[in-house]
């Protein structure tokens, strides 16, 4: 299918499932205009299809239903996203709780969510089977008419790119594949997970759950239906691109902790995997990437903590190498540095323009959460979950028990490299991982070379106070205890070989 100038977008945003994140994807992707409900037209627009006010739009979206898009004078391709109706009611209850400005608020802070749904029949309408009313062809005073039938009818019967949540990815990349790939981008990476995720305590309130359930047959229905893996609705038809990875091996994951040397042996694996298998996502973003799209790679490699691994799906092999902590914070401040400031301040790079500003001392004690992630027992945190630092530094565990958490990941690992050892080194994970070893391995972040990078400039490397020492000794309490585990543990097994 090929969108004409003349084609619309109309995302039918359901709420509490992923609006904001779409408004957002569109307008961050899309070279027309995006004009979203309440924030660029109103219902009233809408329905009277004020030409001038939508001329040069590409795309439009809010909280409307597909019978207000009918008076829309252009050729329109539909789409939606769908998500299972418990979270999305306990969802809804809990953001009208946290905002002031919501109608409801007051209601929703002086009662349970069960009373609230008895009490209040516009809450109550907006968590009753609201998917199906949404994506049914009904006209308003019809739409409690609305069922899963109804709705699965008019998304056949018209342009509709629909999908649940877990296939977001899917459908963006289908949907813009369908017209010419103009806008082809990554929409897990500003997907906004602010919502609920199972933990709330409301999920474990059996009677809700059974009242949310009575109000939800039909959106369940149409939940069930959508909630396949790789499935997705086209105006073509219902498709599976489901990727079949079955004749991959174990993935590679390469946990890359900066500055550790890890860029050298990134550069080896990338040579040895074809381009398509690689993960395209360097940064700590897994986390937020449905199963489906990351099931298409088999080589992963970036600064990861241990909740981005663990969203790989399937068998894979993880592996990561460790440097001296201390040692490894002075080449970050020293590789931050080296940034010119034409591409600090073109590219926005915090870390870079506080460790071009601040001597070495000034970077060491600052409390800036950017800098405070990255060298305040970084290993640790990185290996223990989500990177977390809560009041006074804490960890997401008690401090007794991070050393442990994090060597029981690094243990589940195939291979853990020490870059100061050259015997247990870049040489030594490849040997690990069954794959051929250049003849001469490569130092891709050579610091005395710096000047010789784009964008990159010559710093005089900062003396070592004894005041900034102590610092370091500080930042690299539990680090250092990890570092020393492995770096004692293969010395012996050199002694013992």
């Amino acid at each position: 299918m090929n969108m004409t100038d003349h084609d619309l977008i109309v995302f039918l945003h359901i709420p509490m499932v992923l609006g904001a994140s779409a408004k957002n994807y569109f307008r961050g992707n899309c070279t027309g205009s995006v004009l979203w409900l309440g924030e660029d037209f109103t219902r009233d627009d809408l329905i009277k299809w004020d030409d001038q006010k939508f001329q040069y739009a590409n795309v439009i979206g809010g909280h409307f239903s597909y019978s207000l898009t009918t008076g829309i004078k252009k050729g329109k391709i539909y789409v939606s996203i769908i998500t299972d109706p418990i979270i999305r009611a306990i969802n809804l209850y809990r953001y009208i709780q946290n905002t002031n400005s919501h109608h409801l608020h007051i209601d929703a802070k002086k009662q349970s969510m069960q009373s609230l749904i008895e009490n209040n029949p516009i809450f109550r309408s907006q968590i009753n089977n609201l998917q199906v009313k949404f994506l049914s062809g009904l006209s308003i005073d019809l739409q409690h008419k609305g069922n899963f039938q109804t709705a699965l009818d008019n998304i056949n019967n018209n342009n509709f790119y629909v999908a649940s949540e877990d296939n977001v990815q899917t459908l963006f990349n289908r949907l813009f594949s369908d017209i010419d790939g103009n806008f082809l981008y990554n929409f897990s990476l500003i997907r906004n997970y602010n919502q609920s995720d199972k933990i709330d305590e409301l999920f474990n309130d059996e009677s809700l759950i059974d009242k949310i359930n009575s109000l939800n047959d039909e959106d369940k229905k149409l939940f069930n239906y959508f909630n396949k893996p790789g499935l997705i609705v086209t105006p073509e038809g219902t498709v599976s691109e489901h990727p079949d990875s079955s004749h991959l091996p174990e993935k590679l994951v390469f946990m890359h902790i900066p500055k550790t040397g890890g860029t050298s042996l990134h550069d080896i694996l990338t040579n040895l995997v074809h381009p398509e298998l690689i993960c395209p996502e360097r940064y700590n973003t897994l986390k937020f990437f449905d199963h489906n799209y990351l099931n298409q790679y088999f080589f992963f490699s970036g600064h990861y903590d241990w909740e981005s691994v663990s969203n790989i799906p399937g068998k894979k092999k993880i592996f990561t190498i460790l440097r001296e902590p201390k040692a490894r914070i002075l080449s970050l401040y020293h590789f931050w540095r080296s940034h010119t400031w034409k591409v600090i301040e073109e590219k926005n790079l915090g870390g870079p323009r506080l460790a071009k500003t601040l001597d070495l001392v000034d970077f060491l004690a600052s409390e800036d959460p950017g800098i405070v992630g990255n060298i305040d027992n970084a290993l640790v945190r990185n290996l223990i979950g989500p990177v977390y630092i809560g009041p006074d530094r804490g960890f997401l565990y008690p401090s007794d028990e991070v050393v442990q958490r994090a060597l029981r990941n690094l243990e589940a690992m195939v291979v853990v490299g020490v870059l100061e050892n050259p015997d247990y080194g870049i040489t030594h994970v490849l040997n690990k991982l069954d794959l051929p070893v250049p003849a001469m391995i490569p130092r891709s972040r050579d610091s005395t070379k710096f000047a010789e990078q784009p964008n990159m400039e010559f710093v005089e490397k900062q003396p070592v106070s004894e005041e900034a020492e102590e610092l370091l000794k500080k930042l690299t309490v539990f680090d250092r205890i990890i570092y020393e585990h492995y770096y004692r543990k293969y010395s012996s097994n050199l002694i013992n070989d």
